[in-house]
């Protein structure tokens, strides 16, 4: 079975920084552990003679050596890695430059489909609010002319006629011309019908007016008669065409109007009782037409409001997702301008550590050979504080 090769960008970064130093020439950790092994009998060796001074001397020497080698290596393994992070920053803004311009014209391309369609459906919906309007104009005209009398019935139906539904909704490319014409021709339809059904209802009580007055002329002329005045009634009616003087005649011919009279009122009566059915379901026909406009009015309502929030939520969304996109650019761009900061500070950073590395060993290694215990102590003090001054500024490094 073949083995797959483990790449070294495959390895946790501390294999692949000892494995860097390594490449330097060093030894590797376990061979480094075994070496020191050697050493273990001289760490407790106990310094007594001149003989186990030489010994302890010599292998202090060479792991000095070996330590000093190691911290050379090490530097250099470190000025490899801060060249290859440069060259990695390099090549990454290289490729950048490459992919930014493709994704920002993809997303331009994509924004200006997205508010284009944006555009149509609020102009659709414009144009459809208004052609329902326009409708509602003739579906809504009988409803106008409740209450008006038949010379302004006549004077709205001319009004309306004049309109050509054509040239109005040539405007919106003749979109619901044809309903509106339905609408149109059913409207006068219903407003011809009612200006008839007011004219006769205007008709009948011009009959009824004229019937009351003959009516009261006819009580008058019975009243005189029975009065004994019937030379004035003579001389009344004489006046009249068609009307005989003698006033046998004169009664007969008043009884014979008052029962004309009474017949044609009973009939004016029952032509206005008629009339008055005839208005009733007129208004409650005009009634149930406007309660089902109100119905229809309210449904087209219900979903003008429904496709405004859903335009609404639409807009919301996408703005969302415009502000998220734009936070993570925002924040893509912070985290690679920090990135490059600290690029930029990594060899400063590098040449501190190693400075301070190099003052620790120059410390560490140029002690001067005291004799008074006063004089070490202050030595050591001092080297202790090298070496917190050093952990110090490293941190500080760090934090940089």
């Amino acid at each position: 079975m073949k083995t797959e090769e483990i790449s070294p960008a495959n390895l946790p970064v501390e294999q692949r920084a000892q494995a860097a130093i390594a490449a330097q020439g060093a030894m590797t950790l376990d061979e480094l552990k075994e070496e020191m092994l050697q050493y273990s009998g001289l760490m407790d060796l106990a310094v007594t003679n001149k003989e186990t001074d030489k010994s302890v001397h010599e292998g202090y020497m060479t792991v000095k050596a070996l330590r000093v080698d190691l911290q050379g290596k090490g530097k250099a393994a470190r000025e490899d890695a801060v060249a290859l992070q440069k060259a990695v920053v390099a090549a990454e803004r290289e490729m950048l430059a490459i992919v930014k311009p493709v994704e920002e014209k993809l997303k331009n391309n994509r924004d200006a489909y997205r508010n284009e369609q944006k555009r149509i459906r609020e102009e659709k919906k414009r144009r459809q609010e208004n052609i329902q309007n326009a409708i509602s104009e003739y579906t809504n005209a009988p409803g106008k002319i409740v209450g008006l009398t038949s010379s302004e019935i006549a004077t709205f139906i001319g009004e309306l006629e004049k309109r050509n539904v054509i040239e109005q909704f040539a405007k919106w490319d003749g979109e619901g011309a044809e309903k509106a014409q339905e609408e149109k021709e059913k409207a006068l339809a219903v407003m011809s019908a009612a200006h008839e059904r007011a004219k006769a209802a205007e008709e009948s009580q011009a009959e009824l007016e004229k019937s009351r007055n003959l009516q009261k002329v006819s009580e008058l002329l019975i009243a005189g008669l029975a009065a004994g005045s019937a030379a004035e009634v003579t001389n009344s009616i004489d006046a009249l065409d068609g009307i005989p003087a003698s006033s046998k005649e004169i009664i007969a011919a008043v009884e014979s109007a008052a029962e004309r009279l009474k017949s044609k009122r009973d009939e004016l009566d029952e032509q206005e009782a008629q009339a008055r059915k005839v208005q009733e379901a007129e208004k409650a026909q005009l009634q149930a037409e406007r309660d089902a406009e109100a119905v229809k009015a309210k449904a087209a309502k219900e979903e003008a409001d429904r496709l405004r929030r859903e335009v609404a939520e639409k807009e919301a969304a996408e703005q969302a997702r415009i502000r998220a996109e734009e936070e993570a650019k925002k924040a893509a761009e912070a985290e690679a301008a920090e990135q490059a900061r600290q690029d930029a500070l990594r060899p400063d950073k590098e040449k501190l550590t190693i400075f301070i590395d190099q003052l620790g060993v120059f410390v560490e290694n140029n002690a001067p050979d005291l004799e008074q215990e006063g004089a070490k102590e202050l030595c050591t003090w001092f080297a202790q504080q090298i070496q917190r001054l050093n952990q110090a500024t490293k941190k500080k490094a760090d934090e940089l």
